[in-house]
């Protein structure tokens, strides 16, 4: 199925364990519930496609196309996103739990009451990683509540984010952008937070 184009198809519920689906197109396609665990979607095209509920741990999504998605519920553990677009993406609720995020793009994603415990979403310098992918850009994003605890998120922009409630316990800020960032509540306790710039945060 290798760069299949499942438009004009509805796929909820549906069953693509280890399939390899790079560059598949499922633009604005209802995938509810659909299963990806294990597949190969690097490249693939999901702008604006329903994935609430979607399994899809272990799987890869390097370059994919998520801007705008609906990803709410979705299991999304030990995912690799690298370079991918998630921008106004909806993630409430998702489970990216030691996921790699290196360079994706989060600005204005709604990722209220996510579980992203260990996801490494900094500078990947060290981890074998191409030095042209940077930091993930979480711009303006809702993390209200959200589980960031030990996630690295070294270099991340969270400029205008919302990170009210937000779980930072031992979380890795060094050199991090939290400016105008609303940390209301935030746990941010053993986080490092050496170089980060918190002009105009509200704490």
């Amino acid at each position: 199925m290798r760069r299949a184009n499942s438009r004009r198809t509805q796929l909820a519920a549906a069953d693509f364990p280890r399939a390899n689906l790079s560059r598949a197109d499922f633009r604005g396609l209802r995938l509810h519930g659909v299963s990806f665990y294990e597949a190969n979607l690097a490249g693939a095209n999901f702008n604006g496609a329903d994935l609430s509920q979607a399994m899809g741990w272990h799987t890869t999504l390097d370059g994919a196309n998520l801007a705008g998605a609906s990803l709410e519920g979705a299991d999304l553990s030990v995912t690799t996103l690298c370079n991918a677009d998630l921008k106004n993406a909806k993630l409430a609720g998702a489970d990216l739990t030691m996921a790699y995020l290196f360079g994706a793009q989060l600005s204005g994603a709604n990722l209220e009451g996510a579980n992203l415990k260990a996801a490494s979403l900094g500078d990947p310098t060290g981890f074998g990683i191409p030095n042209t992918i940077r930091p993930a850009d979480l711009g303006g994003a809702n993390l209200n509540g959200a589980n960031l605890e030990n996630a690295y998120l070294r270099g991340v922009n969270f400029e205008g984010a919302d990170l009210s409630f937000a779980d930072l316990q031992g979380a890795n800020l060094t050199d991090a952008c939290l400016v105008r960032a609303n940390l209301t509540g935030a746990n941010l306790h053993g986080a490092d937070l050496e170089g980060a710039n918190l002009d105009g945060a509200m704490q």
